[in-house]
């Protein structure tokens, strides 16, 4: 089990993130329901934070866009990362369902039918006026720019030549990334800019008897594959490639090679 453990140590240090990510993050979007917005932002915020104290030293992605986005940008092993991804979808599945066991309970009480309406505790949906609108690019260009401002900020506290936190402080700064994400640009779409943070529990969900996760969705055209998933994956290496051409000058990125 040693040498097994050792060779896999990274995904399971993402794993074991990820599963504590959606602990802090459903866990808050379920005791917030009478709650305020910031709250859940902060709740969101300490997720992240927590999760990459827990595996930060391992590995520290947490989110498949930060994956690809290190791969694509800072040389990081194109061979591990369908095993973080992996790892990752796997934990946050886990989380979302152990927090759904927590509360599962009151959830059934306001919800017996499991629809949309206890969903939401658990994976992203936008909001009313976004359905409502037809509007269907504002949810993917939501995502895309969060995510982006997330990657940015992550490439300059990690950039020596830049203003990096002291040692073991970076997860702080996470957690106030976090927080003024969403308190800023999460209104519309719940702020995924993690595609396993939204598929994980829809995942889950779909275990524990959810249905119509994977259809359509709010917005038609799949929302839940093109929103929380393809636009972290495309505002990830956005904010990369923008960081890397305004500032960043080491040699581990192409466009400085």
């Amino acid at each position: 089990w040693a040498k097994f453990r050792y060779t896999y140590r990274e995904p399971f240090a993402e794993f074991l993130g990820c599963a504590i990510l959606m602990t802090f993050g459903d866990g808050i979007n379920v005791q917030a329901l009478q709650g305020s917005y910031l709250s859940v932002s902060f709740g969101w915020g300490i997720a992240v934070c927590m999760a990459v104290y827990v595996c930060g030293g391992v590995s520290g992605h947490i989110n498949p866009a930060v994956t690809l986005s290190l791969a694509l940008f800072r040389k990081f092993p194109w061979k591990k990362v369908p095993g973080y991804i992996f790892a990752q979808i796997s934990g946050a599945t886990l989380g979302a369902l152990m927090i759904y066991g927590l509360y599962h309970v009151p959830v059934n009480i306001i919800d017996p039918a499991k629809t949309e309406a206890t969903a939401q505790y658990f994976t992203t949906y936008p909001a009313e006026f976004i359905r409502s609108s037809g509007t269907r690019l504002v949810g993917i260009y939501n995502e895309i720019y969060a995510t982006a401002v997330v990657l940015i900020v992550i490439l300059a506290i990690n950039d020596g030549s830049n203003t990096p936190p002291p040692d073991g402080m970076a997860p702080i700064v996470l957690l106030w990334l976090i927080t003024g994400i969403g308190a800023t640009l999460g209104w519309q779409t719940a702020y995924a800019v993690n595609p396993a943070r939204d598929l994980g529990p829809r995942i889950a969900l779909s275990i524990v008897g959810y249905r119509d996760l994977w259809g359509n969705g709010p917005q038609g055209l799949l929302y839940w594959l093109y929103t929380p998933c393809l636009g972290p994956l495309i505002g990830g290496p956005l904010g990369c490639l923008i960081y890397d051409a305004l500032i960043y000058t080491g040699s581990e990125s192409p466009l400085n090679r």
